[in-house]
Parts: C-alpha cells; sequence; structure tokens
C-alpha cells in the first residue's frame, strides 16, 4: 500500500505561530522592597511591585521627592 506524505495543514502553522508568539510574550515582574528613600537604575520590567518601606519617616515630602 503506497501512502502519500501528510503535508501540514494550515490549522497546525497557525498553532505554531501562536506558540511562537506565546513564548516572545513575557511578563516580565521586578519586585523590590526597602528602599528607604534611595533611588537606583533597575531593570527594565512590565509590572513594578514595591514591598516594605519607601521612605524612612513616611512623612509626604520624602515621599513626593522619592517618587519624582
Amino acid at each position: 500500500m503506497v501512502t502519500k506524505k501528510s503535508r501540514p495543514c494550515r490549522i497546525d502553522k497557525m498553532n505554531h505561530k501562536f506558540a511562537k508568539m506565546q513564548l516572545l510574550n513575557r511578563t516580565r515582574i521586578l519586585c523590590i522592597s526597602d528602599t528607604h528613600n534611595q533611588t537606583s537604575k533597575f531593570p527594565r520590567g512590565d509590572v513594578l511591585s514595591h514591598t516594605g518601606d519607601l521612605t524612612n519617616r513616611r512623612s509626604y515630602f520624602e515621599l513626593k521627592k522619592t517618587v519624582e
């Protein structure tokens, strides 16, 4: 019995492209904590999570200065 070589169907090609896109589309999460008025260069990320203390004395002036 002779069988024909099967070609990938269009759906298989689309699924492969979608799988490739999923590998490239990652979310980078940056987690930092206890910076206490310090500003530094951080790596690029999509989501920033800051836990702990952002300021030393919890004043509005410190917060504004640190965030700007």
